[in-house]
């Protein structure tokens, strides 16, 4: 069995990270395009012995970048294209594919919330996007959600019957995350943590008014791993509040296990519907105290209490008071240990398996015609 996998770019993202553990993992022959540009996972999936093709593609000449990905199929002859962005020209490059090659089986990922796949700027765009996705998805034999909530989001904005959407949560090389089985918050300085990228939606600036609100005799460090348009804002943000000098942009990093190793607590507060959150994972791979937000899907990844916290959106001052319960409670061996343990459901063998046998199941089933 052949998977050709279609991705926008091969820098580095979740979706990127996904995609390369799964080629390890997996018991199936997988082959990638990169439609616009290569990248950091691009390389690396490449030098891990798989096929990947580059195709730096022009929006200025789309039909000529469709004979060339074409071109590539003919001669891969791949069962199953797996289709991972929301990129309106391979949504569409999908559909093509389809109708050209009737063998070939679509199988469609929802990487995150409906409403976040069809975000553009312009309106009419929008509506544009939206068009093309509840078609593409639609008319491909399979869609998987990353999430129960992302399912629930396709159905409603994509009409989309729930038979036709299979979720499987992402995984997760749990094996990378250095976990000691011990636990106790620092007592010298407090470690905190964010890993992900730097926009609005992600919530940091949630994080840094929580900060700002802890008492002034509390030593803490909050470390922010990653990079994106919203950075200079944060920074802007963490110098008016006057906690610049505890706040270290640490830009983005290809390998996090050494930061999660040292840190404490792991917070996340985005006020986008997070589609699942594999920071999350990897942080209770590493038995680090989660505090997140009740958004999107962590309440699917976190039971509060047990294995982490959740605290209410956009709520700073709770998530100050969390820290501070956390901070006096001093010994959390037993919410790290769950943590682990919780990881461990989400491990990248546990995803391979499931994402292998829904393409088995995909492929044997009656051809579906679009």
């Amino acid at each position: 069995m052949k998977i050709l996998h279609f991705l926008s770019a091969g820098n580095i993202g979740g979706i990127e990270t996904l995609c390369s553990d799964y080629a390890l993992f997996s018991q199936y022959e997988n082959v990638f395009i990169f439609v616009w540009q290569s990248g950091y996972y691009a390389d690396k999936i490449s030098k891990s012995g798989n096929r990947v093709y580059v195709m730096n593609g022009s929006k200025k000449h789309p039909l000529r970048l469709w004979k060339r990905i074409l071109s590539i199929i003919v001669d891969e002859k791949p069962d199953v294209l797996l289709v991972h962005h929301a990129d309106i020209y391979m949504h569409s490059y999908a559909m093509m594919i389809k109708r050209k090659i009737k063998s070939i089986h679509i199988i469609t990922y929802a990487h995150g919330n409906a409403e976040n796949m069809c975000h553009v700027s312009h309106k009419n765009r929008f509506y544009f996007k939206k068009w093309v996705l509840k078609k593409s998805l639609n008319k491909a034999d399979r869609v998987v959600a990353i999430s129960k909530t992302v399912k629930e989001s396709l159905m409603k904005w994509f009409t989309l019957p729930s038979e036709h959407i299979s979720v499987i949560y992402n995984g997760v090389n749990t094996d990378k995350f250095i976990y000691t089985g011990k636990k106790s918050i620092s007592t010298n300085c407090l470690k905190i943590i964010y890993v992900g990228r730097l926009i609005k939606g992600k919530g940091v600036q949630i994080t840094l008014n929580a900060l700002a609100l802890l008492p002034n005799d509390l030593k803490y460090e909050f470390t922010i791993v990653g990079n994106g348009g919203y950075k200079s804002e944060l920074e802007q943000l963490s110098e008016s509040l006057g906690i610049n000098d505890k706040v270290f942009f640490v830009g983005e990093q290809s390998d996090v296990t050494k930061f999660l190793a040292e840190a404490d607590i792991f917070i996340h507060m985005p006020v986008l519907e997070e589609g699942f959150g594999i920071t999350v994972i990897e942080a209770m791979a590493a038995g680090l105290i989660c505090v997140c937000a009740d958004s999107g899907a962590i309440p699917e990844i976190i039971t509060d209490g047990e294995d982490g916290y959740i605290v209410p959106k956009y709520d700073s001052k709770e998530l100050a008071n969390k820290i501070m319960e956390i901070v006096n409670k001093g010994y959390v061996q037993d919410i790290s240990q769950s943590a682990r343990r919780r990881a461990l459901d989400f491990s990248i063998e546990n995803f391979a398996a499931r994402l292998d046998d829904l393409i088995e199941k995909t492929v044997a089933a009656p051809e579906k015609r679009i």
